[in-house]
């Protein structure tokens, strides 16, 4: 168990509404492992709070683009316009803050159950919860002989809490039998992750206490803003992404081996149609050097292998929602009647992506020589990715409106590299050297946006 406890004070002088600017941490952590016959468990906890509080406005862009002669105060204490439009030490230390609080928790349980010495059963529950808030106050100042600053008075409360969970079931059967070795693991799991956040803004708040008075007006355009690096647009996503796979791996004297997997994937960023994948591999290796023929070659020189690998990989990265139409809301898009007036603007569907896939085969070797002093690597590598997911960019945005992602082309990466390296360790010096080459090309096979329903 550990504790611990960070405070930072800012170089910039204290705010007179919200005291000193700064950063303070706290973080707590438990962790703790059980055996009790075949039963195994294992859980561990963080909890994690940041608090940090900055000025409300850029005030170091504002003194960097001000004279080193500028004083920023007459002699009569009054803040001045100077030669910049806004007055930073004003700012900092009357302008108002921005205070963010953001708390975090994330743990893990993991419990085991031995049926034999060979098949064993887990079980993996993780999760993260955050809850992060930002509240934003600015305040109206003027300057003397002229100018003003957050003539707006904006008061602003941003909101945001998650929560991701992942869910592993896993059964393994280990066995070895004379010169074979036999794994095989079979799985289930699932990602699940929510999000929802809120933003409220409001002008012409009370410049002291920020508290609404009667010309007090809600800012209809403040509905997509950043806070603490995440975009919140008073919006709610659901994802979730289930997957069943299974591995299997053999080898034989420690000579030849064989390893294959596939797992199936089904992700909630398509529409039901589109939302399984299918992503298979296999691998096989060759120890030469385990082979009679190479018994004195193995005593005297080093180790060799060679391999293949041919696998499937796929993408679902994209934004949620793409495959239904969606719709924003824009305060004061445009004036009727001599009122600002709010518009929706239509987000287009694209109901047929799908994953993007990537075919990969590589072939190499590996060598080992002079008591493992001098390694040497070759691989060729051949892949293919299909469906690759990306905007449309052959519409102009005067469309009128935005487009999803599409499954739009279809790329080759092929090459080869050359790695040889060369490393002596000794009692009181050691080094190491290493030597790539390695060459690739890449070629577009097809580019096209399909079709949509």
């Amino acid at each position: 168990m550990s504790f611990g406890y960070f405070d930072q004070r800012s170089y910039l002088e204290p705010s007179t509404i919200n005291g000193s600017y700064g950063l303070r941490r706290f973080n707590f952590r438990l962790n703790q492992t059980a055996t009790l016959g075949k039963f195994n468990t294992a859980w561990n906890l963080t909890y994690a709070k940041i608090q940090y509080n900055e000025p409300y406005n850029d005030v170091i862009g504002d003194t960097f683009r001000a004279p080193l002669t500028d004083s920023f105060q007459d002699a009569q204490g009054r803040y001045i316009t100077g030669f910049v439009t806004n007055n930073p030490l004003d700012l900092l230390r009357n302008g108002g803050y921005r205070f963010t609080n953001n708390d975090e928790i994330n743990g893990s349980f993991t419990t085991g159950y031995s049926i034999t010495p060979e098949f064993k059963i887990r079980a993996v529950f993780g999760g993260t919860v955050k809850a992060n808030s930002q509240l934003q106050r600015g305040v109206d100042l003027k300057y003397y002989p002229t100018g003003e600053s957050n003539s707006n008075r904006q008061t602003a409360n941003y909101d945001s809490k998650s929560l991701a969970t992942n869910t592993n079931l896993i059964a393994e059967y280990t066995k070895t039998t004379g010169k074979h070795d036999i794994n095989i693991l079979f799985g289930l799991a699932n990602e699940s992750y929510i999000s929802e956040s809120n933003a409220v803004s409001k002008s012409l708040t009370d410049s002291l206490l920020g508290v609404p008075t009667t010309g007090t007006i809600i800012d209809p355009n403040d509905n997509n803003v950043t806070v603490n690096s995440y975009t919140s647009n008073q919006r709610t996503v659901e994802t979730s992404l289930n997957s069943i796979f299974a591995r299997g791996s053999y080898s034989y004297a420690n000579k030849y081996f064989l390893d294959a997997t596939i797992r199936a994937d089904e992700s909630s960023n398509f529409i039901k149609s589109k939302r399984w994948g299918y992503f298979p591999s296999v691998g096989v290796s060759w120890r030469l050097t385990e082979e009679a023929f190479m018994s004195d070659f193995r005593q005297k020189v080093g180790d060799i292998r060679v391999r293949a690998n041919y696998g499937i990989l796929g993408n679902q990265n994209v934004n949620p929602y793409q495959y239904i139409n969606t719709y924003n809301i824009n305060g004061n898009s445009y004036a009727f009647n001599n009122t600002a007036t709010a518009d929706a603007s239509l987000n287009l569907a694209n109901p047929v992506i799908t994953w993007e896939k990537a075919a990969t085969l590589d072939i190499g070797a590996d060598g080992t020589f002079f008591d493992g002093k001098l390694t040497v690597g070759a691989d060729y590598f051949n892949k293919v990715t299909s469906d690759i997911l990306a905007p449309r960019q052959d519409v102009p945005t005067l469309f009128g409106s935005s487009f999803p992602t599409y499954n739009v082309s279809k790329v080759q990466d092929r090459g080869w590299e050359v790695k040889i390296g060369y490393a002596i360790r000794g009692d009181l010096f050691s080094h190491n050297i290493t030597f790539s080459l390695s060459n690739a090309t890449s070629k577009l096979l097809a580019f096209s946006y399909g079709q949509t329903e």
